[in-house]
Formats: C-alpha cells, sequence, structure tokens
C-alpha cells in the first residue's frame, strides 16, 4: 500500500506548526484532491487531503481548518489531515464536526507530545503519524556525540548509544547486496572484455578497465 500527501498551502511553502502559511482558494483545493483521486489508477494508492487551515496568516484558525476539513472529507479522498494540532480539545473537536476517516501528526513542540496516540485512537481518528520523532531524536543524538568529541576527542562516551557497524549492515541488509554483487557484477565484466575490444584511455583516466 502506498498514499500521496497534497496539502492546500500556496507556494513558497513550510511546515505547518511554524505558523504563518498562505493557502490556496478552497475550490482550487478540492480540485486538486479530485484530481488525485480520479488519477491515481490503483485503488490501494491511499489519498491524503490536508488544510493547513489552522496556523494561516490571514484567515485561519480552527473554525476554518474545520470548514476545509469538511470540503476535504467531499472530494473523496481517504484520510482527511488538519495539520498543527497539538491539544486534545482541538483534535476532540475536529473529530466531532469532520466526517471521514481522520489522520492525526503526533508532535514534540518543545515538550513530550500534548495529545497521545492513544487517545486520539479513542477519539476515533484513523492513522496517527509521528513524524518529526525521528529527525528530532536524530538531531539530539548527533549534538551529544558532536559535543563529547569536542570536549573529550574521542567518541567513547556515546558509544553505547551508537548502533554497531554491524548491526548497520545487518540492518540495511547489507548481505543481500553483496550476493547481486557476486551474482551480477563478475558477469558483466567479463562479458564486456569478451565482446568489446580494449578501449585507450587518455594519461589521466587511471582507473581499472
Amino acid at each position: 500500500m502506498g498514499a500521496i500527501h497534497l496539502e492546500d498551502q500556496a507556494s513558497p511553502k513550510r511546515c505547518g506548526h511554524l505558523g504563518g502559511v498562505r493557502l490556496v482558494d478552497v475550490d482550487e483545493m478540492c480540485a486538486k484532491y479530485e484530481v488525485a483521486v480520479a488519477t491515481r489508477g490503483d485503488a490501494s494508492m491511499l489519498v491524503i487531503g490536508r488544510t493547513d487551515a489552522f496556523k494561516a496568516a490571514e484567515g485561519g484558525g480552527l473554525d476554518e481548518a474545520i470548514r476545509r476539513g469538511k470540503r476535504i472529507a467531499e472530494t473523496g479522498v481517504d484520510l482527511v489531515f488538519i495539520d498543527g494540532l497539538t491539544q486534545r480539545d482541538h483534535f476532540k473537536r475536529v473529530r466531532d464536526e469532520v466526517e471521514g476517516r481522520l489522520l492525526a501528526s503526533v508532535v514534540e513542540i518543545d515538550a513530550p507530545a500534548q495529545t497521545k496516540a492513544e487517545e486520539l485512537r479513542e477519539m476515533g481518528y484513523s492513522i496517527a503519524i509521528f513524524a518529526l520523532s525521528g529527525v528530532l531524536s536524530a538531531a539530539g543524538a548527533l549534538r551529544r556525540l558532536m559535543s563529547r568529541l569536542a570536549e573529550d576527542g574521542d567518541t567513547d562516551a556515546v558509544f553505547p548509544e551508537m548502533m554497531t557497524y554491524t548491526e548497520l549492515n545487518r540492518h540495511v541488509g547489507i548481505d543481500h547486496y553483496h550476493q547481486l554483487w557476486d551474482r551480477y557484477v563478475p558477469k558483466r565484466r567479463g562479458a564486456r572484455k569478451a565482446s568489446a575490444p580494449p578501449v585507450r584511455r587518455k594519461a589521466h583516466e587511471d582507473y581499472e578497465d
């Protein structure tokens, strides 16, 4: 299963939690989602319709976000996503007033998320995403690493927090790529050398044939 995620911001765009976004008009927004639904081809491809009206620079707020959410639901998208929400009562009101399946984003804005995924499930949300959690975690780990490296000259203090080299290779499936290399690269090289005449290299081209 795959999904396409479209929003109603005007370019240039920005994160919905930053505020100050600019929106396209409602008719343009709806037309975009209707086209996506009509042309997706594979029915297993989900279309997610998002509005950033909650923190829009002009005419934004929860009322406008809900108004747009209702219109989005009428376009036939699979999921409606009102971005920028953090408070439980805002999520609850959206669920009470917008029909259809809803997606919520759980974010840590300078503190643990105010509304938990289990609460959203109980409200009736279909999907909760943690869009920033991985980035924030990785950035924090990188900052701690660089701080220790600058102070100590080595990474010993933070090594227990690291994934080992062997673990990294296992998680990315490096053995699979080694098998592909062993299976195809020698054959390709052999076939090329057997069928093609040697190529005269210029002096600066010191790589192997």
